[in-house]
């Protein structure tokens, strides 16, 4: 964050700046969505991928303003658990750009953070302890905790085939077909 506060001073002391239509854009929001791949790296290694975009829910407007694709350093032994970590590396990335893009266009943004693992979004929004997913309980605990603070507006679930950053979780030639997809 103090890396944040810096880039801000700075911006602030430059003569150029954002301008935010507000006719516009009624509602905007910053909706952030992940994708996991266990194993599908040469090696065994895993695929993560995430798109974090700004929309407004009344226009049906969207602008990409960051996405990653890349190798999930953490070792993981589930799917679950590919997941979870990249909801977790979403989660700082969203709160990350939501913070800039509020002090840039002078509004409050709200957070929504969408997964196509719907065991995940069901264990965040379930009322019972976690038990059963004793590796996903920090993060699990996490998740609920931002969204009872009102960080992150929801976690919803959202099918494979419209999610976005799927396409980022594979080869070259069948992301691109899975992400034209999902975008259209």
């Amino acid at each position: 964050m103090r890396e944040l506060d810096y880039t801000l001073q700075i911006l602030h002391q430059m003569p150029s700046k954002l301008v935010y239509e507000a006719g516009r854009w009624e509602s905007p929001v910053i909706v952030g969505e992940a994708d996991a791949a266990l194993g599908n790296l040469p090696k065994g290694g895993t695929q993560g991928g995430m798109v974090v975009s700004m929309r407004d829910w009344d226009t049906d407007l969207s602008y990409m303003l960051s996405y990653e694709s890349k190798r999930i350093r953490r070792v993981v032994l589930s799917s679950l658990q590919a997941e979870s970590a990249m909801q977790v590396k979403l989660l700082d990335k969203t709160q990350w750009i939501q913070r800039l893009m509020s002090t840039l266009m002078g509004v409050s943004l709200e957070v929504v953070l969408k997964s196509d693992c719907k065991s995940l979004v069901e264990a965040v929004h379930s009322l019972s302890n976690v038990n059963r997913l004793k590796s996903q309980t920090k993060e699990v605990c996490g998740f609920r905790e931002v969204l009872q603070r009102g960080e992150v507006k929801s976690m919803s679930h959202t099918p494979g085939l419209t999610n976005i950053p799927d396409g980022l979780t594979k080869d070259s030639v069948k992301g691109r077909r899975l992400t034209w997809q999902a975008a259209n």
